[in-house]
């Protein structure tokens, strides 16, 4: 994965200290991104951290004049290894 450029490094970990203030309001965080290390970096720090959380992630994809759009829902799941 290339190197993200440090600014969007702090604004990934912005983003991820915003995540209880907002499931504690009920709310969701929808964030488009056009850089896939960006994108892939932004999934891991947002993967879901407890019990009910979950994460979506879709890519939009263009073919033969079509988009397309592929989803993957992450959800939580305990840690075997450190059980």
């Amino acid at each position: 994965m290339p190197p993200i450029h440090k600014p969007l490094r702090r604004e990934a970990a912005n983003l991820s200290r915003m995540r209880s203030p907002v499931k504690a309001r009920g709310r969701q965080i929808l964030i488009a991104v056009h850089e896939r290390s960006l994108f892939d970096y932004l999934s891991l720090e947002l993967n879901p951290a407890c019990d009910g959380d979950r994460l979506i992630t879709v890519e939009l994809s263009r073919s033969s004049g079509k988009t397309q759009a592929a989803h993957r829902v992450w959800t939580w799941e305990r840690d075997r290894a450190v059980a």
